[in-house]
């Protein structure tokens, strides 16, 4: 049975992965790791979708890889975005034409 009580305690760094700028505003993705990383966990490295409308920034999208937080980012501003165009889907869409 799990505790669900049990409190656990990480330092973490993040590392900017990318940046894109998309209608004066800017997608940022990080790589946040375990400091220092500890093989007794569970938890490893993961990415953080971020936009920043210049007054703040905030994260929209965690998953395993920098394209998985952007479709899960791209997924919550669909639900959340007050029917703004999605930075997300632009990146993505931008990103995938690029390669």
């Amino acid at each position: 049975m799990v505790d669900e009580n049990v409190k656990l305690k990480f330092n973490m760094k993040a590392e900017l992965w990318g940046v894109y700028e998309v209608n004066n505003n800017v997608v940022a993705v990080y790589q946040v790791i375990p400091v220092p990383p500890d093989e007794d966990t569970m938890l490893g490295p993961f990415y953080m979708a971020t936009y920043d409308n210049g007054h703040s920034e905030t994260t929209w999208g965690v998953g395993p890889t920098p394209w998985t937080a952007l479709e899960y980012a791209a997924a919550a501003w669909d639900l959340t975005g007050d029917g703004k165009a999605n930075p997300f889907r632009q990146v993505l869409q931008s990103s995938s034409q690029s390669q």
